[in-house]
């Protein structure tokens, strides 16, 4: 191994030395509670057998859109441990726990830190919802919103589609009229959500975290649920929005003599308006960049519901797991959600780097790949690693939850080698561990070690 790369992990092990402080298991700015069990001894290794993860798993990335910024490593081991004491010199770090590994292609995993240790991703986990979605509903799926009638009922048939807009729910009444014309009272309108399960929450999910991170959870979601705070709401949001498309009705000269209901429409009873959202491929675009956790719940549970289940979160999970084994793509740890949201979600470094590697066989992996926020280009991480090594190079999905931070994805070596990495931070304290999740990839670039003789 060369001089540089080991003094370089040497002094990134003093970095994360003792980071195996307790989890906090809060997500709010309130009293936090600790997880117990969470303290595991911290350990820094470096490989340098062959590559830990199958031969097939070494294939070329995708060339990015945008090429990346190329620079030589100017680093040298001196001023490399000088940063590193300065990194360990913070107290932050003692407090926080670390799960993170760094694989090369054609060296394997050169560096980990707690490689095994589960700690809850953030949004990390929405990179799973995506692979799964492009695999199982495909880049040309859509949600679709129907609207059936008798001529004195109308059934409001909820598609999932989690980008149903107030504009687009006027648009669908405007249609209506015309369909139904010259009728201009109806009896009532029926809102058939059964599409998803009833659930408004996923396993894990706290109360407060609605609608501050996310609306409630179901077929019919308009505004991403989030346009009223109402506990009524929150409750039954299927009906909420049923009374939203009824005025809407009334703004367009339709009456409802009855308030609406939950209920399910004929399969036999004719369709008189169709609406189809955007491709799954561009939910998938927005989820990534954004990290929008409505879409991301949506197309979890859409993926049960296309096979005949459901819809609901867990089920969609499963199906996730067992459908991407078929392709050898591990999916480990332990699922809660599809958006990253729920406590329920655990998952290692190693873990991460597995899945990051085997999905780049896949046959939509330049989608999921060019997804990716682009360091200090695109999405959430727009004005973040915009150092000439980082910028336009680094792809990664970005987490932030209280109590946890994570970035894992992909770069080039200065040498011109694909990279795999994984960085998770959990604890009370990780709102203040962007700078150390940034600097931490900075140096993962900086070092290029040899190819194994």
């Amino acid at each position: 191994m060369p001089r540089q790369l080991t003094r370089f992990l040497a002094g990134l092990a003093l970095v994360l030395a003792g980071c195996s402080a307790t989890v906090g298991a809060s997500d709010a700015p309130q009293p936090s509670t600790t997880q117990a069990g969470s303290a595991l001894a911290s350990t820094s290794t470096v490989r340098t057998a062959a590559p830990h993860f199958p031969a097939s798993a070494t294939a070329k990335l995708r060339t990015p859109t945008t090429p990346p910024t190329t620079v030589a490593s100017t680093t040298t081991p001196e001023n490399v441990e000088v940063e590193l004491r300065t990194l360990a010199k913070s107290s932050l770090a003692s407090r926080l726990e670390i799960s993170a590994a760094l694989w090369i292609d054609g060296v394997g995993e050169v560096w980990s830190h707690n490689p095994e240790t589960e700690l809850f991703p953030a949004s990390n986990q929405k990179l799973i919802t995506a692979a799964g979605a492009l695999q199982i509903l495909g880049p040309h799926h859509r949600f679709t919103t129907q609207i059936r009638s008798d001529g004195h009922t109308l059934y409001f048939v909820a598609g999932g589609d989690p980008t149903f807009s107030g504009t687009e729910l006027i648009e669908i009444a405007r249609q209506t009229a015309e369909a139904i014309a010259p009728i201009r009272t109806l009896n009532e309108v029926v809102i058939d959500a059964d599409r998803y399960d009833p659930a408004t929450m996923a396993p894990g999910w706290q109360d407060w975290q609605m609608p501050t991170y996310t609306g409630p959870l179901s077929a019919f979601t308009l505004d991403d649920n989030r346009w009223t705070k109402s506990n009524s709401f929150i409750a039954n949001p299927a009906l909420g929005n049923g009374k939203r498309f009824v005025e809407a009705l009334g703004h367009v000269g339709v009456s409802v003599v009855q308030p609406p209901r939950i209920g399910l429409a004929p399969e036999a009873m004719p369709t008189i308006v169709l609406h189809n959202s955007a491709p799954v491929s561009d939910l998938v675009r927005t989820m990534m960049l954004t990290s929008d956790n409505q879409n991301a719940e949506a197309l979890l549970r859409e993926i049960d519901a296309v096979d005949g289940g459901t819809g609901s979160t867990a089920d969609g999970l499963q199906k996730i797991r067992a459908d991407l084994a078929t392709i050898g793509v591990p999916v480990d740890g332990q699922l809660g959600d599809g958006s990253g949201l729920s406590r329920s979600n655990r998952r290692s470094a190693r873990q991460w780097i597995e899945f990051l590697i085997a999905v780049r066989d896949a046959p939509w992996f330049g989608a999921f790949h060019d997804n990716l926020p682009v360091a200090g280009r695109s999405g959430t991480l727009t004005g973040r690693l915009t150092g000439p090594a980082t910028e336009g190079n680094v792809r990664a999905k970005t987490g932030t939850i209280i109590g946890g931070r994570s970035l894992s994805g992909y770069f080039t070596t200065p040498d011109g080698r694909d990279a795999a990495f994984s960085i998770t931070i959990n604890g009370d304290e990780s709102h203040a561990a962007l700078p150390l999740v940034d600097d931490l990839v900075v140096e993962m670039i900086s070092v290029v070690p040899a190819s194994p003789s």
